[in-house]
């Protein structure tokens, strides 16, 4: 993976919290709740989250301290659960394309139900994301698909912190720091967090996962 230091450490939270972090810190000030929170770094391959083989076009493995998914056939997208809950508060990860890699959606989920019944949040190297609700394993679009993010907000040699704020019935998506999306009415108030990811092309496509947070109010 191509990645400069500078970037890296620049978006990397490891005990930050970013800006939905800072504003779900004010939320929790005001109520008088301390958030719980749920960090994993990817140092340990003992954390629990899913590997797989090399067979069948998918590999996912821990990987110099990231967790890392190679795709080299059409994949449809893929949820991999964190095992946990929340209904109030924030979910942070850093991703970046595994280079050589095809721009391919890959991004993270809120509110699962099961496999069938989420609301995901995808970029891809080529600048865009999409916002989605999947519902009874059908596609239900929330933003337009592959909307395109400010110029330059989207770093192709480097990760991108990807933070997710999830208040009520209102969700807030944010990429590097900036909110590019929110959800006002959302079908679930509560539901298990993860990681999505998915290859729409034959080329190798593939993507590292560093610094998962999850930052509980209830």
């Amino acid at each position: 993976m191509t990645m400069h230091a500078g970037r890296a450490a620049a978006i990397r939270r490891v005990l930050a919290t970013g800006l939905a972090g800072a504003v779900l810190a004010g939320v929790a000030a005001a109520q008088q709740i301390e958030p719980r929170v749920v960090f994993d770094d990817f140092a340990d391959p003992r954390s629990g989250w899913t590997e797989h083989a090399a067979n069948g076009g998918i590999e996912i493995a821990y990987r110099d301290g990231t967790y890392q998914v190679v795709m080299t056939t059409p994949t449809p997208l893929q949820v991999i659960g964190s095992g946990t809950r929340l209904a109030d508060g924030a979910v942070s990860v850093d991703v970046a394309n595994l280079e050589p890699s095809v721009p391919h959606p890959q991004g993270l989920f809120v509110r699962g139900q099961d496999s069938d019944n989420y609301y995901g949040f995808l970029v891809q190297s080529d600048g865009t994301f999409t916002v989605f609700r999947w519902e009874n394993g059908m596609y239900y679009s929330e933003s337009a698909a592959n909307m395109q993010l400010p110029a330059g907000l989207y770093s192709t040699d480097g990760m991108n912190a990807l933070d997710v704020m999830t208040e009520g019935q209102r969700i807030r998506f944010f990429v590097n720091f900036v909110e590019v999306f929110e959800v006002r009415n959302t079908k679930w108030i509560d539901g298990e967090a993860g990681l999505l990811f998915g290859n729409l092309s034959f080329d190798r496509a593939g993507t590292v996962y560093d610094n998962w947070r999850i930052q509980i109010l209830r």
